[in-house]
């Protein structure tokens, strides 16, 4: 079922859906449960780790750059190990720098780890 996130309606009864988990909404009238692009991706990976982007795409419909953006948030882990850190070169799996340069980047400036952003 598609999800139009801006107008947060059910497609099926037009019902106000409400969140009830990470990608996982559910209709208020209908009880249909909706994933949007996050929790189709989440949901089709469970807990497997191995399964390459295009294959992702191909299961779930989600565009290859929106999977990658997920990888680039530390959302979901690069299946592939393509991602590079930003800041040293180092492969990683998730997000834009690896531990150390996370480490280093928090020791620096404290105030990198506040208010939610993810790298």
């Amino acid at each position: 079922m598609i999800i139009d996130i801006g107008t947060q309606r059910c497609s099926r009864c037009h019902g106000a859906l409400e969140q009830v988990g990470e990608g996982v909404y559910r209709c208020k009238l209908c009880k249909t449960e909706v994933l949007d692009d996050f929790g189709r991706v989440k949901r089709f990976l469970g807990d497997r780790t191995d399964i390459p982007v295009k294959e992702i795409y191909k299961a779930t419909g989600v565009p290859v750059s929106v999977i990658r953006d997920f990888i680039d948030q530390g959302r979901i882990e690069d299946p592939e190990g393509k991602e590079i850190c930003q800041r040293c070169g180092r492969k990683i799996r998730e997000g834009r720098y690896c531990q150390d340069c996370r480490r280093s980047i928090l020791l620096a400036d404290p105030a990198n780890g506040k208010g939610g952003q993810r790298f």
